[in-house]
């Protein structure tokens, strides 16, 4: 794995900064990850790459909650409900509102005798499952309470795949193989 640094110059005198042919030309690579906040060189970077290989990251492969283009599990109709209703496609911070509310919905429905308290603690334990659109039952992990799901790895015009990928087994959930397990995380816990 190398490193490079790149700068949005647009300026003439300095044009080895951003020149991705260049800072690609280096060594042997299976992919390139671009970082880039702004924007600029990361929509230049597909096809400008000196060998043939996929760019990640800001651009060309991107890791999404959501993309208007997810064609499977029921996607394509939560996406035309969306877009009836705002006119507009669901984003990823669409999709999360709609799961939180839709997680929220399906505890209190389960548990509407049980204190707030008592309800988290359902999310917690994975005692409520939400349909998430994703061909899983999405859960909540009790140790951190973020929420167990699927990844899309979007481009601009598709849904590429969609992680976990096959071959990474997990004792409790296939789900749990994306970001930090418990073990490997100080953090402990949002939903307490």
């Amino acid at each position: 794995m190398a490193e490079r640094s790149f700068q949005a110059a647009g300026s003439s005198r300095e044009r080895e900064p951003e020149n991705a042919r260049l800072l690609t030309s280096e060594r042997e690579y299976d992919a390139v990850v671009v970082l880039d906040a702004q924007g600029e060189f990361a929509r230049e970077l597909p096809y400008r790459t000196l060998l043939p290989r996929p760019v990640l990251g800001s651009n060309g492969l991107v890791a999404q909650a959501w993309s208007p283009f997810h064609e499977r599990h029921g996607a394509p109709q939560l996406s035309r409900r969306f877009l009836r209703r705002t006119g507009r496609a669901m984003a990823s911070h669409d999709w999360a509102t709609w799961i939180a509310a839709r997680a929220a919905a399906e505890v209190v429905g389960a548990y509407n005798r049980s204190t707030i308290a008592q309800q988290l603690q359902a999310l917690r334990q994975g005692a409520i499952a939400v349909d998430g659109f994703k061909g899983q039952r999405l859960t909540f992990r009790g140790w951190d309470g973020q929420l167990r799901q699927p990844v899309l790895l979007a481009h601009g015009n598709g849904v590429a795949e969609v992680a976990p990928l096959d071959g990474f087994p997990h004792p409790r959930s296939a789900l749990d193989t994306l970001g930090f397990d418990a073990g490997e995380s100080a953090c402990r816990g949002a939903l307490r």
